[in-house]
């Protein structure tokens, strides 16, 4: 079987692939800006938008762009609209649990 440029297969590995990268993406972030806080004491770390909402947020519309933007996920109608939000939310939750599970065991607090 050829992969041709508009393959649905080949389309659901990028798809899957830049979820993979958003989610590594938000536990570096917030791992590192964590680390800001508690052990660096860097300046721009002192705001708590900073360190715990802005990676949230942005990896929110991230998800929310790349699962939207998808075509095998295309919403069709409200009720997958709604199942993207979740999907989103629930893969927010799980880059948010995973590096503050790392980081509070790293470094305390």
């Amino acid at each position: 079987m050829e992969v041709t440029p508009h393959s649905p297969n080949l389309s659901r590995a990028v798809s899957g692939t830049f979820i993979i990268l958003v989610f590594l993406f938000h536990c570096a972030a917030g791992f590192i800006l964590y680390r800001g806080l508690v052990v660096s004491h860097w300046r721009i770390c002192d705001s708590d938008v900073i360190v715990f909402y802005a990676p949230l947020i942005l990896a929110f519309a991230a998800y929310a762009f790349l699962l939207f933007s998808s075509p095998w996920l295309r919403p069709r109608s409200a009720l997958r609209s709604f199942g993207l939000v979740v999907i989103c939310f629930i893969l927010v939750f799980l880059s948010t649990w995973c590096y503050m599970f790392f980081a509070l065991n790293t470094y305390g607090e």
